[in-house]
């Protein structure tokens, strides 16, 4: 009867420290603080161009040849395929959300931050730049709206937090993306998921 008693608690024990074990390597899996490669932030920008140029829409072609002329450039390991943009995605004033170089290559928007994903507002929110002259001083609501959803959508993608996300002036001596960008508004938006007005895709 003794050695059965034995028995008995040696194996309670073990199921119990098989418990425990598994109840800590899940907390583990789920609180311990996330490591990843890439990408560590996301960086907002603003082209500092009007939103069209010679009387066309300023888009992926335009900056890409843009960046061209500065020597931005990368070539896609998986296609072969050359870029020059060096953001991941740009955002039109309109609303439209357009892809630059595919997300799993470096960024060439912020120096000396390769591994974060560059996002461009079409525009230019320098009051003293602008003046009236290059479209809008602020971005257009619609314009707005997509940032702060692809924001979040990254943001969820990567598990990123608003900390992880900067403005282009945080990181260099710089104005980008403009004094007249809504800073403010933008960190509550992607602070804030249930913020109504931004809660789903335009």
């Amino acid at each position: 009867m003794t050695s059965q008693r034995i028995i008995i608690w040696v194996a309670a024990l073990t199921l119990l420290l098989a418990s425990g074990l598994c109840c800590w390597v899940y907390w583990r899996s789920t609180h311990q603080p996330r490591r990843h490669g890439f990408p560590l932030g996301i960086v907002i920008h603003h082209t500092a161009t009007p939103p069209y140029l010679n009387g066309k829409l300023v888009n992926v072609a335009t900056i890409d040849a843009m960046h061209a002329a500065r020597a931005f450039h990368v070539v896609d390991p998986k296609t072969g395929k050359v870029y020059h943009i060096g953001y991941h995605f740009l955002v039109l004033q309109n609303g439209a959300i357009l892809h630059g170089r595919p997300e799993y290559l470096p960024g060439a928007h912020a120096k000396g931050h390769p591994q974060t994903l560059g996002i461009a507002l079409v525009g230019n929110f320098q009051r003293s730049s602008n003046r009236g002259e290059c479209g809008p001083c602020t971005p257009p609501p619609a314009q707005l709206h997509s940032l702060i959803w692809l924001t979040r959508y990254l943001m969820a993608k990567y598990q990123l937090t608003p900390a992880e996300v900067y403005l282009h002036r945080d990181l260099r001596q710089t104005a980008c993306p403009g004094d007249a960008f809504p800073r403010e508004q933008f960190y509550h938006a992607i602070t804030h998921p249930g913020t109504p007005e931004y809660a789903v895709k335009p």
